[in-house]
């Protein structure tokens, strides 16, 4: 890559360059870039709040260029970046598949700090409390002189005409930077693996109990309670989805036992009660002092892809589970989970029941989110949605044009600030 140091932008990979150097020390401490940063953030007020917190934001797009402009050949092969041109290419695509760059440049104030993101990462902080000898002072004016004259010319482009703005960035803009949906049965045709790894071994009794599971989780009140609870209760529930799932091939074990296989660890003492003593579960369970564990993670996993089987007690009516786990990667597990719970008359509801039972059938929709968002919690990107939307994905690269004529797509608008001054003013 070129050293990006007094060189005038043109093209992505420069400008990437300066991004990235920007982001890794975001608060500015130059009073010249600080100023040019306030006069972009003025420019800014001429388009509509999109959000909390003075948040506003515009799409511009810059041209990748030409393989010289990523970086120099001789260079990356005297690195043992690549072994041959073939590879540079290669290399040079990847990260620039498109002939145009698009970004997303925003802005926020919140009590009197002032926040630039580009593709939703904190590149600029105007801070009210300077720490120049700790921050140090990096070289940002060629990526703000780019900015103020990208972002003036978008904003001039949106004050005169709105529509045709927005008709353009919805026409050019890459699907992904761009944010829709798609029917699960669409993505099925599509890709034949999601389907295997939902449905895997599911019959169809087992949709039909999970259709009354989920009847069953809209009524805590349609199932008998448990008057007491015990420690060795739990674990034999936990016993009864282990061995729905074949976690342990035959072997027999306790459901304790089990469960200190295949649980996140951090039970806070729960393994150790009296396992026939519901005075010693009930006083574990209400004591306060108690926090900071994992003891109903029953199948560990990451922060969303774990499941769990809570237990909770109701007031004048007693004890009962809720296993929860609707990750699409572990959804086959939770239905195997919840189905033997079912059938062994547990006191239990199902959480996200009609998402899930959606999901194994191929009806409910999964959110694309922009390739720069993580898909995992993006629930608020969907909240306008009659039916909630609890998986995510981005686009990817694999059957790209497949997915994108199947899928729904929401539009990107751009307002104006009606009440704002124009540009020249």
């Amino acid at each position: 890559m070129k050293d990006p140091i007094f060189e005038e932008i043109k093209f992505a990979p420069l400008f990437d360059s300066y991004v990235q150097r920007a982001q890794s020390r975001p608060i500015v401490v130059n009073t010249d870039d600080i100023e040019d940063l306030m006069q972009i953030y003025k420019k800014m007020s001429a388009i509509a709040v999109c959000g909390c917190d003075e948040y506003r934001n515009i799409w511009f797009y810059i041209p990748r260029g030409e393989i010289s402009d990523f970086g120099d050949y001789d260079e990356y092969l005297a690195d043992g970046a690549v072994s041959e041109y073939a590879d540079f290419e290669d290399l040079w695509l990847f990260e620039y598949p498109e002939t145009n760059k698009w970004c997303d440049f925003a802005v926020n104030e919140y009590k009197g700090e002032y926040y630039f993101y580009i593709d939703g990462k904190l590149t600029f902080h105007v801070s009210k409390e300077q720490s120049p000898k700790y921050y140090g002072e990096i070289e940002i004016k060629p990526l703000i002189i780019y900015l103020e004259k990208e972002i003036s010319r978008c904003i001039e482009w949106l004050q005169s005409d709105e529509a045709d703005y927005n008709h353009y960035v919805n026409t050019h803009l890459s699907y992904h930077r761009r944010t829709g949906k798609i029917l699960r049965q669409k993505f099925w045709d599509i890709s034949s693996y999601d389907k295997k790894m939902i449905t895997k071994g599911l019959r169809k009794k087992d949709i039909e109990t999970l259709n009354k599971i989920t009847l069953l989780s809209n009524d805590n009140d349609d199932f008998i309670f448990h008057k007491t609870f015990t420690a060795g209760a739990f674990f034999e529930f936990c016993k009864m989805g282990y061995v729905a799932n074949n976690y342990f091939k035959g072997r027999d074990l306790s459901g304790l036992e089990m469960y200190n296989v295949f649980a996140d660890g951090r039970h806070e003492g729960l393994t150790e009660l009296d396992l026939n003593s519901a005075k010693a579960f009930s006083e574990w369970y209400h004591d306060s002092s108690r926090f900071g564990g994992h003891p109903w993670e029953v199948c560990r996993g990451g922060n969303s892809t774990h499941i769990s089987l809570y237990v909770h007690y109701k007031h004048e009516k007693g004890w009962f589970l809720r296993l929860a786990g609707n990750a699409a990667s572990r959804v086959n597990e939770t239905v195997k989970f919840a189905v033997a719970l079912f059938e062994n008359k547990a006191p239990f509801i199902l959480s996200d029941a009609k998402e899930i039972y959606k999901m194994v059938c191929g009806t409910d929709y999964i959110g694309i989110v922009p390739s720069e968002v993580f898909p995992r919690y993006c629930h608020s990107l969907f909240s306008h949605e009659e039916e909630n939307i609890i998986d995510f994905m981005n686009l990817g690269w694999e059957d790209t044009d497949k997915l994108i004529e199947a899928a729904e797509w929401y539009p990107v608008t751009i307002k104006k600030n009606i009440n704002s001054l124009t540009v020249e003013d």
